[in-house]
């Protein structure tokens, strides 16, 4: 299970365009003007190519790329550098964008014991963001399976898990899809929120939804 530690620092603001990341005192402050985020499914996001887009460095520069990816397997983003693919680990890029003036995907790195990519979702207040990784679990043997030769190569199908994180009041915890936890999140609109959920049939276990529900409250 990842751990997260917050440090309590800050860090230049970083603007292009449409968009500026702030942690002040371990807070995310998310400024923007028109972003189009959206949450896509593991069948659509993974095959997300490349794309126009920005590296945010944690000094307050940024640099743009004709070729910019998030690769899933290998938990980094990647840019194409005059033919060169080279990695943007999370701990030496603030962020990520991507779709050039118009931003469609936008990935933080998040501050951890092992510091992480998760995808925005929603900015504001309460940021609504998901932390994609592969599903290191594995099925037990069967007791008294044979084993039998096989001529085909097999190969393995990797399996992720998806994980809904919410960065708010410099703290950063999971999403526990209750009730109770979205008043503790949305407190000061809590009676909007839960006429908003009663009208719109909001399902907490749907990311979708989530997304819908976040920016909302993030209007607010």
């Amino acid at each position: 299970m990842m751990k997260l530690v917050l440090a309590f620092c800050v860090f230049p603001a970083i603007v292009f365009g449409q968009l500026s990341i702030l942690v002040v005192e371990g807070d995310l402050i998310i400024e923007h003007s028109g972003l189009t985020l959206s949450y896509y499914p593991l069948g659509e996001f993974k095959p997300l190519d490349w794309q126009t887009g920005t590296a945010y460095y944690p000094d307050g520069s940024s640099k743009n790329f004709d070729g910019i990816r998030y690769n899933l397997p290998e938990d980094r983003a990647e840019v194409n550098a005059n033919g060169n693919i080279l990695p943007l680990l999370p701990g030496v890029v603030t962020g990520i964008s991507m779709g050039g003036s118009q931003i469609n995907h936008v990935f933080i790195n998040v501050p951890g014991e092992t510091p992480v990519f998760m995808e925005l979702l929603s900015p504001g207040a309460a940021d609504l963001m998901i932390y994609r990784q592969v599903d290191t679990e594995e099925k037990p043997d069967i007791e008294g399976a044979v084993n039998t030769f096989r001529f085909e190569k097999e190969i393995k199908e990797v399996k992720y898990k998806e994980i809904i994180y919410i960065w708010h009041h410099a703290k950063i915890e999971k999403f526990k899809a209750s009730k109770k936890h979205i008043g503790l999140i949305m407190i000061d609109h809590v009676n909007e929120v839960e006429t908003f959920m009663k009208e719109n049939h909001t399902r907490l276990k749907n990311p979708k939804d989530l997304v819908v529900l976040f920016n909302y409250y993030n209007q607010l």
